[in-house]
């Protein structure tokens, strides 16, 4: 039976899960730049049947209820380093699909296989399931300026439709780590599959397309320690489906050279 009062939320709660993610020196040419702390050093194989667990490499690990649901319950994020950032955001998002790209300006197929069902509905439709290229480890650090389209099947089944990087993060440089979301077709609400994708510039290596879904949001401003919290309450807890592979993704809001350091303590409830 699914968690319908707070009491319920409450009984249900799972110890919380504490972790640490560092990225040393990111140099910014935009103050709107994402960061991904998917785990350094993991990395897909060509883009096709790469679908992501909760069991896999670098995912924040729960055990799927033997009976009922899992949801979002609390989260705290406390930024480690540079506290003079005006604000940092905080992306909690469950990664459904990567696969890596090749570094080439020719048309790649990736015919991804159907995503697991975990949409905003349970299922395998994509309602809610964006796309994003990442640059991963060791990326080039000295790629021009690049653009790329992505021809997917969206949320109601139509394919043939276009994804674009979302301006302004196609100006400056490709550095690792580097997270840049995808613009879909006008009036399109989420993925269903990825048939191909085209870039304007070779990017460099360990650059990867990823299917996700936010869970929520929180953003950490400069009163305090920098630290951000979100209750049960607050965060309207968010569903977690079975399998869900969560992982946190990094906006700095400042045009300098910082290390990315944070602690992350997410706390889910069953039920």
């Amino acid at each position: 039976m699914a968690i319908s009062t707070l009491d319920q939320a409450i009984t249900g709660l799972l110890p919380t899960y504490s972790l640490f993610r560092n990225i040393a020196n990111r140099q910014n040419n935009d103050t709107r730049i994402l960061y991904s702390f998917f785990s350094p050093g993991v990395q897909p194989s060509a883009a096709s049947g790469n679908v992501l667990l909760n069991s896999d490499a670098g995912a924040i690990p729960f055990s799927n209820p033997v009976s009922g649901n899992t949801y979002l319950a609390g989260l705290k994020v406390s930024p480690m380093s540079n506290f003079t950032l005006t604000s940092r955001k905080i992306l909690m998002v469950d990664r459904l699909w990567h696969g890596l790209l090749s570094s080439t300006t020719s048309l790649q197929t990736v015919n991804s296989v159907t995503f697991p069902a975990r949409d905003n509905n349970g299922s395998t439709n994509g309602d809610g399931v964006y796309l994003a290229i990442e640059i991963g480890p060791t990326g080039n650090d000295g790629a021009p300026d690049w653009g790329v389209t992505v021809t997917y099947t969206n949320s109601a089944g139509v394919a043939g439709r276009t994804a674009t990087v979302l301006s302004p993060y196609v100006q400056g440089f490709s550095r690792e780590y580097r997270w840049f979301p995808l613009k879909l077709q006008s009036g399109d609400v989420g993925v269903r599959s990825v048939q191909d994708a085209t870039f304007t510039a070779a990017i460099g290596v360990n650059t990867n397309i990823v299917a996700y879904r936010v869970l929520t949001q929180l953003y950490c401003q400069t009163t305090a320690d920098g630290t951000g919290v979100a209750d049960v309450v607050s965060l309207g807890m968010p569903r977690v489906y079975n399998g869900s592979y969560l992982m946190f993704v990094y906006g700095n809001y400042l045009n300098s050279s910082i290390d990315i350091a944070s602690s992350f303590e997410v706390t889910l409830t069953q039920g």
